[in-house]
């Protein structure tokens, strides 16, 4: 069993080899390595190894239709955190900083053994600048650079996660010279950079914009900068029960003059009554005493 696996990765080592395909995720997210079916017809076995070990954590029988995930014994780190599908494709979940490397798959068929190589980069929370964008809005992803020197080259990558480049900065001779390929449709004319500074702009973002974005810089001893982008959708409004300050103000002005009407009315029927009362009295004086004297 040993010599047929050393035989396996002996003929990796010496048949063509497929480009790798970066990729980088955030702790604690999930990920997966995916392949296509063409990449893997005639395939009898399929396995997946990680850092270049002997050992594979995956393993595929498509003869028998069986799949087999074993951690090696210094990569215990993958128990119970491995899935794969009925292709082959392999899914890391809860996936740690420690799991960063590079994954390789291996086809073991009738036409010869090529092989895929992933990878991947896990970022820590605390290394990844967040921003949160309302759907439709501006967000500008900036590099803290005052200005750019005339050494300077600058890559702008989007990663979903298999990494695109999508902007890209050089300076040669004092001009500057600013690269948007239009290698992903999702941006669609929605990138801007900031020729002073080098910052990159993305206007009218969708859901589609959301995930990790990477600035590499070629200064010596230069980290590249990670963002991590979420695009939300504008919140409904939704009407307040609570009546407004103006409404109110509206209604105790109402209340307000009907008390006044009120106490009008109430004011002027007891003016009323008292002048009834008034001139009834002066009625009697002047009609009804004179009466009875003469009588």
């Amino acid at each position: 069993m040993k010599n047929h696996y050393l035989s396996f990765l002996l003929l990796l080592l010496v048949e063509g080899v497929f480009s790798d395909v970066m990729m980088s995720v955030m702790e604690g997210d999930s990920v997966t390595l995916q392949i296509d079916v063409t990449q893997i017809q005639g395939a009898e076995t399929l396995l997946w190894m990680f850092n270049g070990q002997s050992k594979f954590i995956a393993k595929i029988d498509r003869e028998y239709n069986k799949i087999i995930t074993v951690p090696p014994k210094n990569v215990e780190r993958f128990r119970n955190r491995l899935q794969v599908d009925q292709i082959g494709s392999l899914t890391i979940t809860n996936i740690r900083t420690e799991d960063s490397g590079l994954y390789t798959l291996g086809i073991n068929s009738s036409v010869g053994i090529p092989y895929k190589n992933f990878r991947v980069t896990v970022n820590r929370v605390s290394d990844v600048e967040t921003k949160t964008v309302i759907k439709g809005e501006s967000v500008t992803l900036q590099t803290d650079l005052t200005g750019l020197q005339t050494v300077d080259e600058l890559q702008w990558s989007y990663f979903t996660p298999e990494e695109t480049r999508i902007a890209r900065v050089t300076i040669e001779t004092g001009n500057k010279n600013i690269t948007l390929p239009n290698v992903s449709k999702i941006f669609n004319d929605r990138l801007n950079v900031d020729s002073k500074t080098g910052n990159l702009i993305i206007s009218d973002v969708t859901t589609e914009h959301s995930g990790l974005y990477k600035l590499e810089i070629n200064r010596s001893q230069t980290k590249p900068k990670m963002f991590r982008v979420t695009v939300i959708e504008r919140s409904p409004v939704v009407p307040d029960p609570r009546p407004s300050p103006g409404a109110i103000a509206g209604i105790c002005t109402a209340v307000a003059v009907l008390l006044l009407v009120v106490i009008g009315i109430f004011w002027y029927r007891h003016k009323i009554k008292a002048s009834a009362v008034k001139m009834y009295n002066r009625c009697c004086k002047n009609f009804h005493f004179p009466l009875l004297q003469a009588l």
